[in-house]
């Protein structure tokens, strides 16, 4: 869905965050807190998509391509180092990338502990010169997502330690133990450390969500006010919702509910908890081709319906039908963070 309008409700934590952005020379480190499914990529997005293009705002922003930790190949500081080199403009990081090639070579060739020590350090430190030429003309924002599945990694204690010699820079961190993180900074005395929680989306712009998402339906062949109460504000179960509100299964479910919903407050957590179940559960066993494919842009990117078609065997047409208007280009991000571990298991435990 358009960032712009799951976000019409996100102001407040926009506009903190630009109060933020729009403080020249200084640094500041963001960490966004909240469970699985309340939107949290969305919201990134949301700022990549706002700070993208200079011209509408006062200073000169340079907003970093978007590192989500979920890609294991980001695990290696250097592939981060990288990775943030190329999208920012590879010819400003060009005493960078020639060490990083040497040390690469080192690395093949074999060198000491002591060695390797030195040179990843003189990498870093030329990595964080790099960028602070870079933010002295502009300010630059950087992104990481899912920073939970870094927890047995020393690689985010490296990023933070970089973080901390850039200047002029402004830093999002999110993941489910970014609370908890960002806390301990604060206490060890960062006053460059902020935190950020986010709560679920409100019912109507849930409803504003699915009707976005599914316009070529009319609320009397589909109750969408019943389907957006029953995902609890969560911007994941609203993607999975639109995408089998196609499904006969699902939505006779649904219709059986609608006698009882959303007034009813007897019961109403548990209806909730077995909507969420079946969604989940269409993943977990995809027997129906709505399950191959959320399984497919879960790992495959980029990918659009004729792809898709070739890799499932399955006829084009019925699988544009089954994606329904959900845009091409975002399909993977989306479905990924759907299908991931760490989101798969938290709906299956919301759902018990």
């Amino acid at each position: 869905m358009d960032a712009r309008n799951v976000y019409s409700e996100r102001e407040n934590e926009l506009a903190l965050i630009n109060t933020l952005v729009q403080e020249w020379g200084t640094r500041h480190i963001i960490f966004v807190d909240a469970p699985a499914g309340i939107g949290k990529t969305h919201l990134l997005r949301a700022i990549q998509q706002r700070y993208s293009t200079n011209d509408v705002h006062r200073l000169p922003i340079h907003v970093a391509e978007l590192i989500d930790f979920q890609d294991d190949t980001l695990h290696i500081l250097q592939n981060i180092s990288y990775r943030l080199a190329h999208a920012i403009d590879p010819h400003l990081f060009d005493p960078f990338l020639f060490l990083l090639f040497n040390w690469q070579r080192m690395e093949i060739n074999g060198i000491s502990a002591e060695q390797r020590d030195q040179s990843l350090e003189a990498l870093n430190r030329t990595f964080v010169d790099c960028v602070n030429a870079v933010s002295a003309q502009r300010r630059p924002i950087f992104l990481f997502d899912s920073i939970e599945m870094l927890q047995s990694s020393p690689v985010l204690r490296n990023l933070l330690e970089m973080a901390y010699n850039i200047e002029n820079g402004v830093f999002l961190f999110v993941g489910r133990n970014a609370e908890h993180i960002g806390s301990q900074l604060q206490r060890s005395g960062r006053q460059d450390v902020s935190i950020l929680g986010l709560e679920p989306l409100s019912q109507q712009t849930s409803l504003e969500y699915m009707q976005t998402y599914l316009p070529a339906l009319s609320s009397d062949q589909l109750p969408l006010r019943e389907v957006a109460w029953l995902t609890e504000g969560h911007p994941i179960m609203l993607d999975l919702a639109a995408l089998y509100a196609l499904s006969g299964e699902m939505m006779a479910w649904v219709q059986d509910q609608v006698g009882t919903l959303p007034g009813a407050t007897t019961g109403a957590g548990q209806l909730q908890r077995t909507f969420v179940h079946r969604l989940v559960r269409m993943i977990a066993t995809p027997d129906t081709l709505e399950g191959r494919i959320v399984l497919l842009l879960a790992r495959v990117y980029p990918a659009d319906a004729a792809m898709v078609a070739v890799l499932l065997d399955a006829p084009l047409a019925e699988v544009r039908g089954r994606l329904g208007n959900f845009k091409g280009a975002r399909l993977s991000s989306r479905f990924r963070a759907m299908c991931s571990p760490c989101t798969m298991k938290s709906a299956m435990l919301s759902a018990r």
